[in-house]
């Protein structure tokens, strides 16, 4: 790129040195996206020109450039209004609990989530899902669809498979604080626990974010059985940044480091301990919760 072209280039360097959570490949980062782009590619595939130069130094899936016809958001200009929004289309979305249901003569319960929306907005509406499988002998997860969420969210809903005692489930190390930000299980959580259920976790290679963490965490500490693909590989948050009338880039300014393994799933994905297609994981699961429930 070059002349006018090297603007949003400029604009998405200065801000990965302003925010990017690995700040030593920035400047790897901002040679590879220096680099000639090939002859005719504009806007969306610019944009994926320019993530795939970036993901080629520093892997990761929450890390992307896109291209938009209108002006796009920016994480400064969220308003009010935005949040609104966002809250509405949780509750349309029931919550991000889309299928609660008792199987197998109501022995298993099964959870369906398509998002870990933020914990004071899900608090209630979780509580009233467990509350629905009170009784059961194992739960399943199912988070094949989950597109992620938020790491307090994730916190909530695992509440519900441990005691009393809180259990430490994932860190977050912010940059711009240089601070660690840790996530807890929730003793007070309102109602039933499925303390001594087995429990198991489907997912897909769609499954993503915080929905690897909630895999991810429960299968380091011994508490879950991950069924189904190896995830998308997205850990690290962060914030959509407009570079100038068309483009933005999403850049994770935080990384999650698991207090059991100390890493994450960050650009590798979470790989299922009973590896099998996404479309089978319900069955897979199904019959591994009923042979646990016998033995």
């Amino acid at each position: 790129m070059n002349g006018d072209d090297d603007a949003p280039i400029d604009a998405l360097c200065t801000r990965l040195r302003r925010h990017y959570v690995w700040a030593d490949r920035v400047d790897a980062m901002c040679e590879a996206v220096r680099a000639p782009a090939p002859a005719g590619v504009l806007g969306h595939g610019l944009a994926s020109w320019l993530t795939e130069r970036l993901q080629s130094v520093s892997p990761g899936r929450h890390l992307r450039v896109r291209w938009f016809e209108e002006a796009p958001a920016d994480v400064a200009t969220e308003d009010e209004h935005a949040q609104r929004e966002r809250r509405e289309a949780a509750r349309a979305d029931a919550w991000g609990l889309v299928r609660v249901e008792r199987l197998d003569e109501e022995t298993i319960g099964l959870l369906e989530m398509s998002e870990f929306y933020p914990e004071a907005w899900i608090a209630a509406p979780v509580a009233e899902a467990m509350a629905r499988l009170a009784g059961v002998r194992a739960v399943l997860f199912d988070l094949r669809r989950c597109r992620g969420g938020e790491p307090a969210g994730v916190a909530r809903v695992a509440s519900y498979l441990f005691g009393a005692r809180p259990v430490h489930l994932n860190d977050l190390y912010i940059r711009i604080d240089d601070r660690l930000e840790e996530f807890w299980t929730r003793p007070d959580a309102p109602g039933p626990r499925f303390v001594d259920a087995p429990v198991f976790v489907l997912v897909s290679r769609a499954t993503f974010s915080a929905a690897e963490e909630f895999a991810y965490g429960l299968q380091a500490l011994g508490r879950a059985r991950v069924v189904g693909e190896v995830t998308r590989g997205g850990a690290n948050p962060g914030a959509i940044h407009r570079l100038d009338a068309h483009f933005a880039v999403f850049i994770p300014d935080a990384r999650a480091i698991n207090p059991v393994t100390g890493d994450s799933w960050e650009g590798r994905g979470v790989s299922p301990d009973v590896p099998c297609a996404a479309d089978d994981a319900l069955d897979v699961a199904r019959g591994l919760a009923r042979e646990a429930i016998v033995s």
